[in-house]
């Protein structure tokens, strides 16, 4: 992933020398004689970084575009930090004044995404980058339901009511929305 404007423009140094690469292997292949299917399959491992380094790119675009991909469960939320800061157009430097820490405490936490990161210091991290969660609907996974559900009717004094696990799918509105900015 990339986390800031230095190594944005590595990448794309990255993909201009890598493009370069990938025509010199296509015709030193092709110089060796080698049918167009046999230089194609030759080419796919290069194919494939040349790819990923392209979406990598892609992907920062995005984010310093304002686009935050939602969040699909908790374990994610370490990643959607690094993408909220891009985000909101703040470098390392300037979240870490604001939050009132080391730049190297924000890098140190970038680089492992976050890892352990407890609730209120994602929090506190959000309000720095001008972000809520507000809006954000959560849903019951399909496969927890039934567990769920057990779980409750074997606690003692539980009775069926408005808030009770129901079965079958949840709606198609209950997805996650992504996060807003405010302000």
């Amino acid at each position: 992933m990339i986390r800031n404007d230095r190594e944005y423009r590595e990448a794309q140094r990255r993909m201009k020398e890598h493009e370069r690469h990938l025509a010199a292997e296509k015709d030193a292949l092709e110089a060796m004689g080698l049918s167009a299917e046999d230089v194609q399959y030759g080419l796919n491992p290069l194919k494939s970084y040349h790819l990923g380094v392209i979406e990598e790119v892609r992907a920062y675009e995005r984010l310093k575009a304002g686009r935050l991909p939602g969040l699909a469960s908790l374990e994610g939320l370490g990643r959607l930090l690094v993408e909220a800061r891009i985000a909101s157009g703040l470098t390392q430097r300037e979240l870490a004044k604001r939050l009132a820490i080391n730049e190297t405490q924000v890098s140190r936490d970038e680089n492992n995404d976050y890892h352990g990161v407890t609730v209120e210091r994602a929090g506190r991290i959000l309000n720095a980058l001008g972000l809520d969660l507000s809006g954000t609907r959560l849903r019951v996974k399909a496969g927890v339901k039934a567990v769920a559900a057990a779980a409750v009717r074997s606690t003692p004094g539980w009775s069926p009511g408005p808030l009770s696990v129901k079965g079958g799918a949840p709606p198609p509105e209950a997805r996650p929305e992504p996060v807003k900015r405010t302000g």
